[in-house]
């Protein structure tokens, strides 16, 4: 007869040490779409023949750093164990292709038989933001192939991840700049022209001339005029940070209603999943709700989400980095549950702990942002379109400019990932 009694103790010991030690059940990203090329204008002819997907694109660079920064996030929670630890090949393709859902994909932690749905990617659908998506998921899962990334079909249908309430995405669709330069609802040089005096390495500038410089510096190829140059890696950031916090047409601060306004939906969608986290129940053993949840944005709603879980100052009145991310934790303890707000300012920075709260705390620090009228919040299962692989192909071959390959960045942070540029 076999002894019960050794695998009672081990069962003992590992119930108490789950108890003891904090247990991740579920992580939420916001970050901001990759770096791309200026909204309004390029400060050169020579600086717009770099940027042949034109205004407001992405770049094969920044898909790159994005790219990068999904590792980042992989290696973070493979570490904390809610990612496996090694994937194969044949579980990778299982999870892309026989074990794929409408809201979400499978990851077998076992064996293929025994999985459960860990990853759900939304976006914004402007093609900046969901090639970012694409590119960040794919390496996230380590994977040549991304994840299903949900979204709407316009920038009209989307009512989470994008907002109206600021300069960049009031110009939705930049392909003339005279045409964007007189329209009222994008004239940020009349708008910004009093705060820019403000700084004097700046004041000669129009806004839409710093706003391009910022842009065009992340490219390893572009050379700025000095002064500009100057601008932009002094003050501009500090001048772009208050473009996203008034309002576009008059130049006034967003209040407590324009910011619900901007990010109650979102912060109503986070509330929702931490719920399903705390109170989620299992099927067949396997839990039933994403582990991982991921929403590619724009820097004005990243600021807004900052700002409602308390912790704007980690930006210091600076406009976030292109692929900057913020991730919500969701942590079991043996006194219940506490929710961890981490930031990760673009590929070069470290994830910094930006707050804690318990689950009770948490909530009221977020009440005042979430939608009052949770009706007409669009939630993810709203999110009725799909950007998928084949598209993302697509988009990445359109630009036929050589590519740069940034070596120093691939060797900061170790993982293989194979993606098409």
């Amino acid at each position: 007869m076999i002894n019960a009694l050794p695998v009672q103790l081990f069962c003992l010991v590992f119930t108490v040490s789950a108890i003891e030690h904090p247990q991740l059940i579920q992580v939420q990203m916001i970050i901001r779409h990759a770096d791309r090329a200026p909204l309004f204008e390029f400060t050169s002819p020579e600086s717009s023949r770099l940027f042949s997907r034109g205004l407001g694109e992405i770049t094969n660079e920044g898909l790159l750093r994005v790219a990068l920064q999904g590792t980042a996030f992989k290696l973070r929670y493979r570490s904390l164990g809610l990612l496996r630890d090694q994937m194969h090949d044949e579980e990778v393709h299982i999870l892309l292709e026989e074990y794929s859902v409408e809201n979400g994909h499978f990851l077998c932690i076992y064996s293929p038989q025994i999985c459960v749905l860990y990853i759900f990617v939304r976006s914004s659908p402007m093609k900046r933001a969901l090639m970012s998506a694409a590119a960040f998921s794919a390496a996230f899962i380590a994977s040549d192939q991304a994840p299903r990334v949900h979204t709407n079909d316009s920038v009209e249908d989307e009512k989470v991840l994008i907002s109206d309430e600021s300069l960049e995405n009031r110009c939705q669709e930049p392909q003339d700049l005279h045409a964007v330069l007189e329209n009222y609802r994008c004239s940020p040089n009349s708008v910004m022209k009093e705060f820019v005096k403000d700084f004097p390495d700046c004041e000669q500038f129009p806004y839409t001339k710093i706003e391009a410089a910022i842009a065009e510096m992340e490219h390893s190829a572009v050379e700025l005029p000095s002064a500009l140059e100057k601008c932009a890696r002094g003050d501009g950031r500090k001048i772009q940070f208050k473009s996203l916090s008034i309002k576009p047409i008059d130049g006034s601060e967003l209040n407590m209603t324009h910011a619900r306004d901007m990010i109650g939906p979102l912060m109503s969608i986070v509330t929702r999943n931490i719920g399903m986290a705390v109170t989620g129940g299992a099927v067949d053993g396997a839990k039933k709700d994403p582990l991982v949840f991921i929403y590619f944005t724009h820097a004005d709603i990243l600021l807004a989400a900052a700002q409602a879980l308390g912790i704007i100052a980690e930006y210091e009145g600076k406009s976030p980095e292109f692929s900057s991310a913020i991730a919500i934790e969701t942590w079991k303890t043996r006194d219940g549950f506490e929710i961890k707000a981490m930031v990760k300012d673009g590929l070069k920075n470290p994830f910094l702990h930006a707050a804690k709260y318990r689950l009770q705390e948490f909530k009221s620090q977020i009440a005042p942002y979430t939608s009052l009228d949770q009706t007409n919040v669009q939630w993810d299962a709203n999110a009725t379109s799909v950007y998928n692989f084949t598209q993302f192909d697509k988009d990445v071959r359109s630009e036929q400019t050589s590519q740069v390959i940034i070596t120093s960045e691939r060797q900061e942070i170790s993982g293989d990932i194979t993606l098409p540029f």
